[in-house]
């Protein structure tokens, strides 16, 4: 497996302890980073070229929900950072050195959005930016990037994200039907 037996991978993790130590759990948070931009640069490969289809899943989110055990979301945060890495490879370099953590390219690609060749015009700069950055000095960076980038765009506004529900409150004249049990067509509760 990838040239190294995967008994030998197996053997390393199983072996593997973690003293519940800062230290210690941060070095292996930042050897999951980089184990992560390995993933997503394999995954951004599989994406531009259907792959996944092969398989017969419908898209690359969809086979990592199904073969790779991936929520909705963590899926699609897997094809984002993997779309992300493809059209802008400093970020990936910079997260397989451990230049930028997971969570700063999940910050990054999720502002992105439809501005992906404009980022990549500019990712050289902004990943020498964010690398000292956390993730939340990461996200207000790249939040305010995007307003910069939306402003400048004259494309079309950005699509809704899917399966997002949007509530409005609004008030029912007292006289509305709907105002008591009994309008409509409830029985009294006798509350």
């Amino acid at each position: 497996m990838f040239g190294v037996p995967a008994g030998v991978i197996d053997g390393l993790i199983d072996g593997l302890v973690v003293p519940a130590e800062v230290d210690a759990v941060r070095e292996v948070l930042a050897l999951r980073d980089r184990l992560d931009a390995k993933i997503a640069a394999a995954l951004a490969e599989l994406d531009a070229s259907g792959g996944c289809g092969a398989t017969g899943a419908v898209s690359t989110a969809a086979w990592l929900r199904s073969a790779g055990g991936c929520t909705r979301a963590e899926a699609q945060r897997w094809v984002r950072a993997a779309r992300l890495v493809r059209e802008a490879p400093v970020v990936g370099a910079a997260w397989g050195s451990g230049g930028l953590s997971s969570g700063q390219v999940e910050a990054v690609a999720a502002n992105v959005g439809r501005h992906g060749a404009r980022f990549a015009e500019h990712a050289d700069e902004v990943v020498d930016v964010l690398g000292p950055l956390g993730v939340d000095g990461t996200a207000r960076v790249m939040q305010a990037w995007r307003a910069r980038a939306d402003a400048l765009d004259d494309g079309p506004a950005p699509d809704e994200p899917a399966g997002r529900l949007h509530v409005a409150r609004t008030r029912r004249p007292a006289s509305s039907p709907h105002r008591s049990r009994e309008g409509a067509g409830l029985p009294a509760t006798g509350r």
